[in-house]
């Protein structure tokens, strides 16, 4: 796939930060766009496509955390979208969930790529707990929007940066920055594993069909070293935070690994790096190995890891009497992202999600078919 037939957009200033630090780390990035209510900032690199939206209502003055707003301001800037959408193969999406730009809008511009026959992939990072509960939950409903639009998204939980760390590594601007260069890290990461042809390929469709298992909940880790020992990049991955110690890992339905290293690269190194992750995950739960042998990246490992998370923030359903061998089915509890939106009789009813799609909705709508009407022949 070309580069310029992808395209990358971050929203909000999550979005903002995370396209500001892929321009400035990767010279040779994929095209950028910013999508915002506020105006454009004065530190966003020239190379970033800017897009302002809700202009009119809003005035430049943001959201105020409302999903509504968001979504609202996106619909009606859509005119201005599409002809930014033409051309584009693939569109990978960034949104910091948990406000109103972000979480409102992502849907929106997902759904309408994929109208267009364009592959969407959403990335979304939930915040810090001590961002409050109620952003945390408009967070959780922003990324089942972003996976009920997508065809597959990524989930980046920032509150694991953190867990287990001493009173003294909690640095207020030191976290931030953590988490914005690993929003950025994952972006540079995820296109270069997508345009970069290697020996052994990962393709955009196994990354899809990852996302789709389990709880419909995937994760991107990455570890690079310069070590002569290549299984010390196996090693650095398992202790990634988002991780949580290994207890992710072991608790996957399954992964893709993605190695990439220099012209001193040996099936050895592949061997042990595959090993050495192995010996702490079933190796049928490894779907695929990607490799790949970049030149310029002489003397050094990398590695980037997706995993499909168990179901988590799932309950199972009741077996039926007698039915004890049958397989139970997860359902996933999904309240709306925007809380007044009508229901008449079913407002008390959640919808029912599975593997990330919500069956309440018709599969030709959720899949964006067509239904032409079909003309009566006795007519």
């Amino acid at each position: 796939m070309q580069d310029q037939q992808i395209l990358f957009i971050g929203l909000g200033d999550a979005g903002g930060r995370s396209l500001t630090q892929l321009a400035r780390d990767q010279p040779d990035h994929p095209r950028l766009i910013l999508i915002d209510t506020m105006d454009r900032p004065s530190q966003l690199p020239e190379c970033i496509d800017f897009l302002r939206i809700g202009a009119k209502e809003l005035r430049a003055q943001g959201t105020g955390g409302d999903p509504r707003l968001g979504h609202k301001a996106m619909t009606e800037a859509m005119p201005g979208l599409r002809p930014l959408l033409q051309h584009v193969s693939m569109l990978v999406l960034f949104a910091g969930l948990g406000g109103g730009t972000g979480t409102g809008a992502a849907p929106v511009i997902l759904s309408e790529a994929r109208r267009q026959g364009i592959l969407t992939l959403g990335i979304g990072s939930l915040p810090f707990d001590f961002e409050g509960p109620r952003r945390l939950k408009k967070a959780e409903h922003g990324f089942l929007a972003m996976q009920e639009a997508a065809d597959g998204a990524i989930c980046l939980p920032h509150q694991r940066l953190v867990t287990g760390l001493p009173p003294e590594g909690l640095n207020a601007a030191k976290i931030f920055r953590q988490a914005d260069q690993l929003v950025a890290q994952c972006l540079q990461s995820l296109w270069q594993v997508l345009t970069r042809r290697g020996v052994i390929n990962v393709a955009f469709n196994d990354l899809c069909t990852l996302m789709r298992s389990g709880s419909g909940r995937c994760l991107m880790v990455c570890a690079e070293t310069a070590a002569a020992d290549k299984k010390t990049a196996a090693i650095k991955l398992m202790r990634h935070p988002l991780l949580e110690d290994g207890a992710i890992w072991r608790a996957a339905h399954g992964c893709l690994l993605n190695i990439t290293g220099g012209e001193d690269l040996t099936l050895h190194d592949i061997r042990a790096i595959v090993e050495e992750l192995g010996s702490q995950l079933p190796m049928e739960r490894l779907m695929m190995t990607g490799v790949i042998c970049d030149g310029q990246l002489a003397q050094r490992t990398r590695l980037v890891l997706f995993v499909a998370e168990g179901s988590a923030i799932t309950k199972a359903s009741p077996a039926s009497p007698g039915a004890s061998d049958q397989k139970t089915i997860s359902k996933m509890v999904q309240p709306g992202l925007f809380d007044d939106a009508g229901r008449g009789r079913f407002k008390d009813v959640s919808p029912t999600v599975i593997h990330g799609s919500n069956l309440d909705i018709p599969a030709f709508i959720r899949r964006g078919i067509p239904i032409q009407k079909v003309r009566d022949a006795s007519s």
